[in-house]
């Protein structure tokens, strides 16, 4: 893996602490009650989806308004109760259940009266005589008989109510989750001799007062008890028990076979609180229940009471209150659907564990940050959440469908903000780093895109520019401080400024020298042609710098220029406390040795041969064969043609130079005469002096 990669994780990686916080405030945010609640409604949209339950399969037996005002009021008269209960039994429902608490004995009827009487007056005949007479509680167990039936039984402080729920379980159990009271209140025995089943009816609301769950299993006492609901679809089933599995957690009803998970409780959907038929309790108690009872055959009929003054509406879980009964007819409906909405405990560890692993996620997204990785946040916060849609549809699995997304995006969020500040750091760095030493606008460029700039040392061709002030040290012996300083501040400013204003990036400033680069840190197009732009530019700058009062006063040297093409090692050089940014290479050495080299060549700027070659040799002035200092090899050198300098004598110094590298005597004669012409031309005396001194065929040098 190259080493850009291996930056950007690693820059990642130190990213991460960013999104590490905020998966754990997603963590501990969805401990809380609050969260919590707002889960809980999140489920209440998502349970509707993916069908209903079965509601076509039961129907409510209304107590409404209309019945206690034409019957009793409430409650309803025990004779009242029992006559309703032998006229839906006789429509010949697949079950009954009563979601009414028939608690104690009837204390209205004649025959509670005669007992109570008796007892009062001590009178043993005349309690004998309540056997005789009607009774209520006697009826309404005689009624419950026509059919199997369900009497609704609630937690009490004592003992078991009357009858014994038949709970078979099969392995033990494990009832720590399971809601538990000390025991159980019911009807009178005579009530409960008559019911199939008892049921319990009671229910309890969420933290958020909303009525989602209703109970399939409880623990009164030391017992097994069974919801109301489930009991039901026990007795529609003809299943003679509940079996209980006690490994496997599950309550088989004859052919429903229903999850308890860990509480024991069914959760309700919102598509199914209000979906059963509902039919007034009125037309039973009329002479002719007619159109009431065909609607009650053959399915499950539950009887309850919707009338407000009877205390049992709830607020449902689609947010609207909603009669008890309603909510039980809802419960019995998902059950024969199979529609039970399962939330294991492993499930919630899993969410939690994975709010921590989504906002890491995030976060290394987000640490890398880019419109792509913000574009594939979004798919994957997304994927999450149809997968917890998928999760319901597809095995009636209730999964958090916003925390891990919302933990997801909140993690590349908050490391997406902090990469956003280390870029704005690093740009920053960037920009001081380079502004006086490049052009604005490759400023601007690394700013933008710092991974462009290599600062690791790298391979690179490039062009090397050195600069230096002939008799720098004799003008500081005789100079003031001051006066210098501000003469090489002025300077030092034009130079750059020609450097940076040509692309090149100034490597250094030395003494009285100044070393520049081209085609780095950024690629430069036609690198040594703009290093020979910058070169004339200077030496026309330092010639009218030296004729400035100031200058001419301290005897300003003139500015020799050499600079060279080829590859170097570019990248920062040095220790922990200093790092500088340059070049070291063949190239970097001969523009050094170029520079120099004008004191002989007696030119001011030195082009090496690499570097003629890319600007092309035929623009440019070839001053024959030359060793550079410190080299074995004789190359060609060239600079640039003098602007004063008519065609004709370039022609003939071309024939004259051509001659000479071909080792031709004729080449001497040629420049001789030349230079005849040219008095004032020292670079093309000092061909004549070289050629004088080593005449001799120098072979053709390629960069």
């Amino acid at each position: 893996m190259s080493r850009g990669p291996v930056r950007r994780i690693d820059r990642a990686a130190r990213m991460l602490w960013p999104a590490a916080l905020a998966g754990l405030a997603a963590m501990l945010i969805s401990l809380t009650p609050l969260y919590d609640a707002f889960r809980e409604r999140l489920f209440d949209q998502i349970a509707p989806m993916g069908g209903g339950a079965a509601t076509d399969a039961v129907v409510v037996v209304d107590i409404d308004r209309a019945t206690l005002d034409a019957h009793g009021g409430w409650p309803l008269p025990r004779e009242r109760m029992a006559e309703l209960l032998e006229a839906v039994a006789a429509a010949k429902p697949l079950a009954v259940g009563l979601d009414v608490l028939l608690e104690g004995a009837d204390r209205n009827g004649p025959a509670a009266l005669a007992r109570r009487l008796g007892g009062a007056l001590g009178r043993n005949d005349i309690s004998a005589l309540a056997e005789t007479l009607p009774d209520a509680d006697r009826r309404i167990g005689a009624a419950m008989a026509l059919a199997p039936s369900v009497a609704g039984v609630v937690f009490g402080p004592g003992p078991d109510a009357a009858g014994r729920p038949v709970v078979l379980e099969r392995g033990r159990l494990d009832t720590a989750g399971l809601w538990r009271e000390p025991g159980l209140a019911g009807p009178p025995e005579a009530i409960a001799a008559g019911a199939a089943g008892l049921g319990l009816i009671a229910i309890k609301g969420d933290p958020d007062g909303v009525t989602r769950r209703m109970p399939l299993l409880v623990v009164a006492g030391e017992r097994l008890t069974p919801g109301f609901a489930l009991e039901l679809v026990r007795l529609a089933n003809r299943a003679p028990q509940l079996l209980v599995d006690g490994a496997g957690r599950t309550a088989a009803a004859g052919a429903a076979k229903v999850p308890l998970g860990e509480a024991g409780l069914l959760r309700l959907t919102s598509a199914g609180a209000g979906g059963a038929a509902r039919v007034s309790a009125s037309g039973f108690l009329a002479r002719d229940p007619g159109g009431a009872a065909a609607s009650v055959a053959g399915r499950i009929a539950i009887i309850g009471v919707s009338a407000p003054e009877a205390g049992g509406l709830r607020v449902g879980p689609g947010g609207a209150l909603v009669p008890a009964v309603m909510l039980q007819a809802a419960a019995v409906g998902q059950l024969l659907a199979g529609r039970v909405p399962l939330r294991p405990a492993v499930l919630r560890n899993a969410e939690l564990a994975g709010l921590g692993l989504a906002a890491l996620a995030g976060g290394a997204l987000g640490a890398a940050y880019s419109p792509m990785l913000l574009a594939a946040a979004g798919l994957l916060a997304a994927g999450l959440a149809l997968a917890a849609m998928a999760a319901w549809l597809l095995g009636h699995v209730l999964v958090d469908p916003l925390g891990p997304p919302a933990a997801l995006l909140a993690g590349f969020a908050a490391s997406a903000i902090v990469a956003a500040f280390a870029a704005r750091r690093r740009e920053a760095r960037v920009r001081q780093r380079f502004e006086q030493h490049l052009a604005p606008e490759v400023v601007a460029a690394l700013a933008a895109a710092p991974d462009a700039m290599r600062l690791e040392g790298h391979m690179r061709e490039i062009t090397a520019l050195f600069t230096d002030l002939e008799g720098f040290t004799a003008m500081t012996a005789r100079a003031e401080p001051r006066e210098l300083i501000r003469l090489l501040d002025a300077y030092f400013d034009g130079i750059c400024a020609i450097l940076v204003a040509e692309g090149g990036m100034i490597d250094k400033i030395v003494g009285d020298a100044v070393h520049a680069i081209f085609n780095a840190p950024l690629d430069l197009a036609s690198h040594p042609a703009k290093a020979l732009a910058a070169a004339g530019a200077i030496a026309r700058f330092g010639e009218a710098f030296r004729r400035e009062p100031g200058a001419a006063r301290l005897g300003f040297g003139r500015t020799r220029i050499g600079f060279e093409t080829g590859q170097a090692i570019v990248g920062d050089v040095g220790g922990r406390r200093k790092l500088d940014y340059t070049a070291h290479g063949d190239a970097v050495n001969a523009a050094a040795r170029l520079e120099a080299a004008n004191k002989e060549l007696g030119t001011t700027i030195a082009i090496g041969h690499g570097a003629a070659h890319r600007i092309g040799v035929d623009s440019l002035r070839c001053l024959g064969p030359f060793r550079l200092r410190g080299r074995e090899r004789l190359d060609p050198v060239y600079a640039p043609w003098p602007e004063a300098m008519p065609e004709d004598h370039r022609q003939s110094e071309r024939h004259a130079v051509e001659l000479w590298r071909a080792g031709d005597a004729r080449s001497l004669i040629l420049l001789r005469d030349l230079a005849s012409q040219r008095p004032e031309d020292a670079a093309l005396r000092g061909m004549v002096d070289r050629a004088s001194a080593g005449l001799g065929q120098m072979p053709e040098s390629r960069p």
